[in-house]
């Protein structure tokens, strides 16, 4: 077997500026009905048997990552629709398995019958958010409301097609990047459907969901409105000066509150160089961010730093060793505990937020880690590629100081094909 590329590990995009797109070139109120829906109802899941969280879980209203939105912190689930050409005008399944942690096995909670496109396939997408009681299904613009414990799922009409990039226990959140520069955003109110626009500031560059009931966002501060990203050399200039302003974000309210601001192509050094930063995560009240000092393109010095949420009291990370540029990071019951970068192609350095504890090599060439969960443990991809290039789908599972001190000793994921056969 052929493994999978080592480069699939899941990392931070540092963008070429402090903050937004690297480059120019770089992108991104009615009710609805409700009806029942019986194709197939949950199978019986057992959080009993799941060990409880070591540290505390994120507090209700807490707004969640995308990266973690397919997630909780006893299960990862994943959509599977078939692969194989099938009859056109027919209808095929679209399948919801859930990855239990607690007896790493993984199973179909949700099936619903899709149609098929001329070209053989199911042509709608799917999405998924996974809150601790209810599972919620995008597919086109119906939103599926799977109850976790099992029992009959509900579906409700959509306006139009949502895909949630974040979410907090009562609305889930959308957000778009355009060509003109800056982020559009729109709400989801889980109970009725109601998608609602939300009214961000001009030239929103990037969001993020840190676990609080804030969002933290990046604007651009620029004396004329920046240019189309097609007016390539105004929108360059543009850039030249722009200043980004890093703020929290209420979006029940619309209201800013500013944390820093710095320019967008970083603060100038004495020595002729650029200090930029690029924003990593939040937790325990501390916003993380990687920095660097680049002359002429070369990198002359990185680190990592963190301020409290007012924009003060900055410290260095001295931890991780002067001159790493943190391209890794990882989630832990919703907020940031794991920064990582690469060593060499077989190992990587990570570095535990909660107990400052660095582990220099941990080993990624028979895997590598795809989600830390609730009960300090963690998943590991070991996902391969076989002969035919058809890539399969693998987990396993170990103790997250075993994996840190490098054992392999893992135990084995039952993917559902497996179970099911």
């Amino acid at each position: 077997m052929m493994k999978r590329s080592l480069l699939l590990l899941p990392a931070l995009a540092l963008a070429l500026a402090a903050c937004g797109p690297a480059s120019p070139e770089s992108t991104a109120e009615s009710a609805a009905e409700s009806t029942t829906e019986s194709t197939a109802a949950p199978q019986d899941t057992t959080p009993e048997e799941s060990t409880a969280s070591s540290t505390a879980t994120s507090p209700a209203g807490a707004l969640r990552d995308s990266s973690i939105l397919d997630a909780t912190d006893t299960a990862l689930y994943t959509i599977t629709v078939p692969t194989t050409p099938l009859e056109p005008g027919s209808t095929a399944p679209l399948q919801v398995l859930r990855l239990d942690y607690a007896t790493a096995k993984q199973d179909c909670v949700y099936t619903v019958e899709l149609p098929v496109g001329d070209d053989g396939r199911i042509a709608e997408a799917g999405s998924l958010l996974a809150l601790d009681d209810t599972l919620y299904l995008f597919v086109g613009q119906t939103m599926y409301k799977i109850p976790a414990g099992g029992g009959t799922a509900e579906s409700l009409s959509l306006e139009q097609l949502f895909f949630p990039t974040a979410a907090d226990d009562t609305c889930a959140y959308s957000f778009t990047f355009n060509e003109g520069s800056h982020y559009f955003g729109s709400r989801l109110d889980l109970a009725t459907g109601q998608i609602t626009d939300l009214k961000l500031p001009s030239q929103t560059w990037d969001i993020w969901a840190v676990g609080e009931s804030r969002f933290l966002l990046c604007h651009l501060v620029t004396d004329m409105p920046l240019p189309s990203v097609s007016d390539g050399e105004a929108y360059n200039a543009a850039l030249q000066v722009a200043v980004c302003e890093y703020e929290w974000y209420d979006p029940s309210t619309g209201e800013l509150e500013k944390v820093l601001e710095e320019p967008y192509y970083g603060t100038d050094q004495e020595d002729g160089s650029k200090r930029e930063r690029a924003f990593l995560g939040a937790a325990d009240g501390r916003l993380y961010f990687t920095w660097r000092a680049r002359l002429d393109g070369e990198v002359l010095d990185a680190g990592v730093e963190s301020c409290d949420f007012t924009g003060g009291d900055w410290q260095p990370l001295d931890a991780i060793p002067r001159g790493d540029e943190v391209t890794l990071t990882w989630l832990q019951n919703g907020s940031l505990r794991w920064l990582g970068d690469y060593r060499d192609t077989n190992s990587c350095l990570i570095y535990d937020l909660r107990t400052g504890k660095v582990a220099e090599s941990v080993p990624i060439d028979d895997g590598s880690p795809k989600a830390f969960t609730g009960d300090d443990r963690v998943l590991i991809d070991v996902g391969y590629t076989d002969e035919e290039l058809a890539f399969h789908e693998e987990y396993q599972l170990a103790g997250i100081d075993d994996y840190l001190a490098g054992s392999t000793d893992w135990t084995p994921v039952t993917m559902y094909s497996e179970s099911a056969s």
